[in-house]
């Protein structure tokens, strides 16, 4: 019953230390997931993309928007926008060229001060 109790004791201290550094380490968990899905959000794109749209202008925009979020110099409610956008683009895990037009479209709002 001892042993019982003392594997108890260690299995709440486990959990208690993981959940303190996810909380010290929150914005850095973040920037983290931010980082990957534009990284997704881009290559998805790019793949995508019309011939009549430089890919170097595509990954321009995604990196000034990236920056600008992780800086948190994006107003709450541009990003909630884009995130719609792309979330709504990605449903049918196609994109078209009106779908890569209102990404980019996001993006350009993204970078406004």
């Amino acid at each position: 019953m001892k042993k019982a109790g003392v594997i108890f004791l260690v299995i709440i201290l486990i959990v208690v230390v993981i959940g303190l550094l996810i909380c010290m380490n929150a914005d850095k968990l973040a920037n983290l997931a931010v980082e990957k899905s534009f990284g997704a959000m881009e290559k998805a794109v790019l793949q995508k993309l019309p011939a009549s749209i430089p890919q170097d202008s595509v990954r321009a925009a995604f990196s000034e928007a990236l920056l600008r979020v992780k800086a948190g110099e994006v107003d709450k409610t541009a990003f909630q926008g884009f995130a719609q956008t792309v979330q709504n683009a990605f449903t049918d895990q196609q994109l078209d060229s009106l779908e890569i037009a209102a990404i980019l479209k996001g993006l350009e709002a993204l970078k406004k001060p």
